[in-house]
């Protein structure tokens, strides 16, 4: 037999099996890799607008409390509050983005395996939106802006 039609015989079926992962991963990971794509498309934005185009989405925890404090007493500001969930979509940097990433594509995938995608999207911003108030509850009068996935992916 030839070299090149045994090599035709065992690598044909190889990389029909290879597409086919390559799909089958696609197509279940596809809301957690548009996710991937989405924060990554965002910081792309944030270098190209510069950090006054996307400050307002940082959350920042004492003005998270003060927009709580006006809402109580009837004036509110839903803008204070978005960004309570705006954050997790902002990073400080390419090491921040690129670890942040990381980590929700291996904890992701998991999370995908185990409850499915549309839920994993469910849990990442469930998580982002607990984070920020944890956050916020523990600093409450910390002037400092939040940004980043962390919390979102750590839960």
């Amino acid at each position: 037999m030839e070299s090149s039609s045994l090599h035709k015989i065992v690598s044909e079926p190889l990389i029909h099996l290879m597409s086919t992962k390559v799909r089958y991963i696609l197509k279940e990971q596809s809301f957690m890799l548009g996710l991937i794509v989405l924060i990554s498309m965002v910081f792309g934005g944030q270098l190209l607008f510069g950090v006054d185009t996307y400050r307002p989405y940082m959350m920042v925890p004492e003005e998270v409390v003060t927009a709580w404090d006006a809402a109580l007493a009837g004036d509110i500001d839903v803008s204070a509050f978005l960004t309570i969930l705006s954050y997790a979509f902002l990073h400080g940097g390419f090491e921040h983005l690129l670890f942040n990433m990381l980590y929700l594509w291996i904890f992701g995938a998991l999370a995908v395996e185990l409850i499915g995608s549309k839920w994993m999207l469910v849990t990442f911003v469930v998580t982002a939106i607990c984070g920020s108030m944890l956050h916020v509850v523990m600093n409450a009068g910390s002037p400092i802006p939040t940004l980043g996935a962390s919390g979102a992916v750590m839960g």
